[in-house]
């Protein structure tokens, strides 16, 4: 009872954050395939059974792609689906090289 009560306390917190961050909450945004995908995502790329593992993921793959976003945006280009095709680049790439995820390869290196 205490995981589920800790588990909707995080996820009232990233639905507070998340409405903050789009100024809306329209159900075809919410429950858009695309939603799902990105959210899956994160903990792949950042390392799934780790715990700070799907923190780095998600972090690195928002900041990533609102900046290939807003850097295209700078130079006034407007390519839909450039965010996809980003996430299929960074998962082949994670998946062929690091294939545990990011957080595995790095608590690694830095000997944590």
């Amino acid at each position: 009872m205490i995981a589920v009560m800790i588990s909707s306390a995080m996820t009232a917190v990233a639905g507070v954050f998340f409405a903050f961050y789009y100024n809306n909450l329209f159900p075809e945004q919410i429950f858009h395939i695309s939603r799902s995908i990105e959210i899956i995502l994160g903990p792949i790329i950042g390392g799934v059974g780790t715990l700070f593992g799907p923190i780095l993921g998600a972090a690195l793959l928002t900041l990533l792609a609102d900046g290939i976003t807003e850097l295209l945006a700078a130079f006034g280009w407007e390519i839909p689906g450039i965010k996809q095709v980003f996430y299929g680049v960074v998962l082949l790439a994670v998946i062929m090289f690091l294939p545990n995820g990011i957080w595995p390869f790095i608590s690694k290196k830095l000997r944590l």
